[in-house]
């Protein structure tokens, strides 16, 4: 793939020379932040609208719950840690069947996302309550938290579809 440049003055990138800077940038300390991709993170992570700010690993932050960008297979991937083995963090998407697991070695882990940009310009901080609740029902329970997801979100289109037939 050419580099593009679109009329919004951003840029399309091949894959591997996208995240070859992305991971030099945070093995500098840099901060990077990136448009969100797939829906293996849905429902937290909405595929092109939300971005993703990462950081570099520090001490501490690879624990269960936090999202981080790793090495799988010879491809990049933005996943939750589940949990550790060891040298080893076993990390599954929001949106996975709760049985599928990637293993990583703690090497092979770049990047953590200290938060996500929503797309309304929202900032939702890795320390924040909201961020916090979600990403340990979503990890400790994550076949209760998708049938609350679901049963949730048919009440919502139902509340919309009765205002829609009273003219709100």
């Amino acid at each position: 793939m050419k580099n593009v440049v679109n009329h919004v003055g951003t840029m399309r990138v091949d894959n591997p020379a996208l995240f070859q800077h992305v991971i030099y940038m945070l093995r500098q300390g840099k901060q990077v932040v990136l448009f969100v991709k797939g829906n293996s993170m849905y429902p937290f992570l909405h595929d092109g609208l939300d971005r993703v700010l990462l950081q570099r690993p520090a001490k501490g932050d690879l624990i269960p719950g936090a999202i981080v960008l790793f090495l799988y297979q010879g491809k990049y991937v933005l996943h939750r840690i589940v949990r550790k083995e060891g040298v080893y963090c076993l990390m599954r998407g929001d949106n996975s069947a709760v049985g599928m697991c990637e293993k990583a070695h703690r090497d092979d882990i770049f990047g953590v996302v200290k938060g996500v940009i929503r797309q309304n310009g929202r900032y939702v901080e890795n320390t924040s309550c909201e961020y916090r609740i979600f990403s340990l029902c979503w990890s400790k329970f994550p076949r209760l938290s998708r049938r609350l997801y679901s049963v949730s979100n048919r009440c919502v289109r139902m509340i919309q579809r009765c205002g829609r037939k009273e003219g709100r």
